[in-house]
């Protein structure tokens, strides 16, 4: 709950990945969220980049990290603007392979975690975390509408023409149509 325990908790959750790459595992994280202002998560996040912990980010907004520095090196900005306004604030941590997701309502901003009553939850269902790494997964696959963000902080489509076409929107939409069919 910010802003009593979050941040300390975060800062856990990164350390404890940098820790899984000292140990020769993998380290990996993914961050969906609107906004990324924060200074003091910003250069947490590269510092666990410089460790080689493995860092997507899916950011809608306003990004304030500069990927593809020697400090940034391992971490990848994609922005994802389509039909659908999108307020998910996804937080995936690898865990050495037993992957903790949270989700919440603040976004990586000074405002949010140190100025406002925000709140975030885990994940414990395994079908829940599934569907969320899937739409992770296929939002960070999007050929079609997303944009890697360069070191200039400039949009640069991902248009892939010869492979196959992934709408992220679209395609998850499809996916839980799919998936939801079955359900009892």
């Amino acid at each position: 709950m910010a802003p009593f325990n979050l941040i300390t908790g975060l800062k856990k959750l990164i350390f404890q990945e940098i820790e899984f790459v000292r140990q020769g595992k993998e380290g990996r994280i993914i961050l969906k969220m609107n906004a990324l202002q924060d200074p003091e998560m910003i250069n947490l996040l590269y510092q666990a980049s410089q460790e080689g912990v493995e860092i997507d980010l899916i950011v809608r907004g306003i990004c304030c990290l500069i990927p593809n520095q020697s400090y940034s090196r391992n971490i990848r900005i994609t922005r994802l603007v389509d039909s659908f306004l999108e307020h998910a604030r996804i937080w995936y941590f690898g865990n050495a392979g037993d992957p903790l997701i949270f989700l919440g309502s603040p976004d990586w901003m000074r405002r949010n975690l140190y100025r406002r009553i925000e709140a975030v939850t885990p994940v414990y269902d395994n079908g829940l975390k599934k569907q969320i790494v899937k739409m992770l997964e296929i939002q960070l696959n999007d050929n079609q509408k997303a944009c890697f963000v360069n070191e200039r902080l400039e949009n640069e489509f991902k248009r892939d023409i010869k492979g196959k076409p992934i709408r992220a929107q679209y395609d998850f939409y499809k996916y839980l149509k799919t998936e939801n069919e079955t359900f009892p």
